[in-house]
């Protein structure tokens, strides 16, 4: 019996909607920083290094490397046609966004300065 498949435009849409709801969810939270400052969204992924027990003094050096695991997901999802990996893989992306939404939450609350500043 052969896995159902998934379309490439499926996959792009279900995966850019996980995107789109936790940019929004980010824009409500951190308001009106988001706002004045939207390269918040350069640094979201130090939300998980920051639930990981770092402090986050310097992130610069720290925000590629957060990023390389969502890109690597990304790129085993959307290549995948298998429905059930790809679902599974998607359970993967929204538990680390739930998360790094947290970790961010976190990092806002983290002191007197602005979290993300340049």
């Amino acid at each position: 019996m052969k896995p159902e498949s998934i379309s490439a435009g499926e996959r792009c849409a279900i995966w850019l909607s996980a995107w789109a709801a936790t940019i929004g969810i980010m824009a409500v939270r951190t308001y009106p920083f988001s706002v004045r400052a939207p390269y918040i969204l350069f640094w979201f992924p130090t939300g998980l290094a920051r639930l990981a027990g770092y402090q986050l003094d310097r992130p610069r050096s720290l925000v590629w490397l957060c990023w390389v695991p969502y890109l690597v997901l990304t790129l085993f999802a959307l290549a995948s046609r298998n429905r059930r990996i790809f679902f599974l893989l998607f359970i993967v992306l929204c538990t680390l966004l739930l998360l790094n939404i947290g970790g961010c939450t976190v990092r806002m609350h983290d002191g007197p300065s602005e979290p993300y500043s340049i």
